[in-house]
């Protein structure tokens, strides 16, 4: 389920019913903020304190439950949001400041949920924090976009407010919003310069690089 008010609902109905069918596992994708909040420690991203309590709830359940906590996906601000700006104006433009962040294709993460389900046993209660291949700041995925498009293709860092009124322009409700807000402003204070190898451990394989994405999209670039 993706970012819904009603997420917290969503995973407690779902609990209730592997619960009653007693499945083997249940993988969890979960956020890695979620790894620097507490019960006293929190976001202002309602999702985020969503996904908190999801997890509070999977782990009292008693079911078998691995959790994956991505960091950003590749597929959101660095295509979905930008991928009009970057056609039309050769520039990446989001208010990330000089934010280092290490995103991540959501193809990946459904390949490690992939390889955890080949042998679910060894990896029951287990937290996994997957990143992507690099970290960096927004002016060195501007320069992956130009390598790849053979354009150069230039980082604008927006006025956060600038940039919510925008989102909020294109139909965006306001708890998605709010949420989307809320992970601009821990990138801008370094909160997403991570990076594990996680994924690596659990396919024997290198995440996707952002190049490597870009390509996979660039009939849309």
């Amino acid at each position: 389920m993706s970012v819904s008010p009603s997420y917290l609902n969503a995973t407690t109905n779902v609990a209730a019913v592997a619960k009653h069918l007693g499945v083997d596992a249940l993988i969890n994708v979960s956020q890695m903020t979620v790894a620097q909040m507490s019960s006293t420690t929190t976001t202002d991203s309602p999702q985020q304190k969503l996904h908190w309590l999801s997890e509070q709830v999977l782990n009292w359940s008693g079911l078998p439950v691995i959790h994956l906590r991505p960091t950003v996906f590749m597929d959101g601000f660095f295509f979905k949001f930008s991928a009009e700006d970057i056609k039309c104006h050769d520039e990446l433009r989001l208010p990330f400041a000089n934010g280092m962040t290490s995103p991540i294709a959501a193809r990946d993460v459904a390949l490690a949920a992939a390889a955890i389900l080949r042998d679910p046993q060894a990896h029951v209660e287990r937290i996994y924090q997957l990143t992507g291949p690099h970290l960096g700041d927004l002016a060195f995925y501007a320069d992956e976009y130009s390598k790849v498009l053979g354009r150069k293709i230039t980082y604008r860092d927006m006025d956060l407010d600038t940039w919510r009124q925008s989102m909020a322009s294109k139909g965006i409700d306001a708890h998605t919003l709010n949420h989307l807000t809320t992970m601009v402003r821990l990138h801008r204070v370094g909160r997403y310069a991570r990076m594990t190898d996680d994924f690596r451990k659990l396919t024997g394989h290198e995440p996707t690089s952002f190049q490597d994405f870009v390509r996979f999209h660039q009939t849309w670039l």
